[in-house]
């Protein structure tokens, strides 16, 4: 999906975060993996930082993820941009720290 796509930003977790979760995608189907991963992608926009504000997205998935910026720093939800414009040959990937 995400690689055929264009035109996508993705909010992708680093090891921290991955780590947080433990083992529980062990006890997971395919199906909410895949829905996990399509909730951290916004199709059809390339959302550098510097277009990055205060607003909200649909992801993949569905559901909305709500962009702020505070003080210098991006959230993503709850989630901090750790990262930001990691160039994709279709996008732009930022790492978020949850």
């Amino acid at each position: 999906m995400v690689s055929d796509a264009r035109d996508v930003t993705i909010f992708a977790p680093n090891n921290g975060a991955f780590n947080a979760i433990g083992n529980i995608t062990g006890n997971l189907s395919t199906q909410q993996i895949e829905n996990i991963a399509k909730y951290h992608v916004v199709l059809g926009k390339v959302e550098y930082s510097s277009l990055l504000g205060n607003q909200t997205f649909e992801t993949a998935a569905g559901p909305n993820v709500t962009i702020r910026h505070i003080n210098g720093t991006y959230y993503v939800n709850s989630a901090r941009i750790v990262v930001q414009d990691v160039l994709l040959s279709n996008g732009v990937a930022h790492i978020i720290d949850k």
